[in-house]
């Protein structure tokens, strides 16, 4: 897709937003100009984390627009050199940008600002049977996470992962 770059795990693709400021505050441009067909947008509170999610099919743009998240994007997908490689990276207002996520790459992130806002994007309408969770402390994958895991906010689904799920 146009505007997109290569990060360090396979077929994920990351673009800066356009952040346009002014006396009223500041515009974000996200559209992608693409086939996806759902957008959902999450806010969430510090020490919330998210995740790590991942899909069987069909490709999603995440978007943090607002807040600081420590974002963290594992690598499943089979045949891919980076397979089991993890990406983490810090975004607050200063490198704002969108994530296109391939099947088989889960994303997950943790709340570090007051509060965060992100915009999901997706190639489908959401279905239940083919999403995916991989808790966030999974020991295979041994992901640092900053912070104290005792403060951190998890629900039902970011806790109880069913192991028969994962690859």
């Amino acid at each position: 897709m146009e505007g997109f770059f290569k990060t360090q795990i396979e077929n994920l693709l990351s673009k800066p937003l356009k952040v346009i400021p002014d006396f009223r505050g500041e515009f974000q441009k996200i559209s992608l100009n693409s086939p996806f067909v759902e957008q959902d947008v999450a806010t969430s509170t510090n020490n919330v984390l998210r995740g790590l999610h991942y899909v069987t099919e069909g490709r999603r743009v995440f978007t943090p627009i607002f807040g600081k998240l420590y974002c963290v994007f594992l690598d499943i997908q089979d045949e891919s050199e980076t397979k089991y490689d993890w990406f983490p990276i810090t975004i607050n207002d200063s490198n704002r940008q969108s994530f296109l996520i391939p099947p088989y790459v889960a994303c997950g992130y943790l709340v570090l600002s007051e509060t965060a806002v992100v915009n999901y994007e997706l190639e489908f309408k959401y279905d239940e049977s083919k999403q995916r969770t991989i808790r966030f402390d999974d020991e295979r994958f041994n992901i640092y996470w900053p912070g104290n895991k005792k403060n951190f906010i998890l629900s039902e689904r970011d806790y109880f992962v069913d192991e028969k799920r994962i690859r």
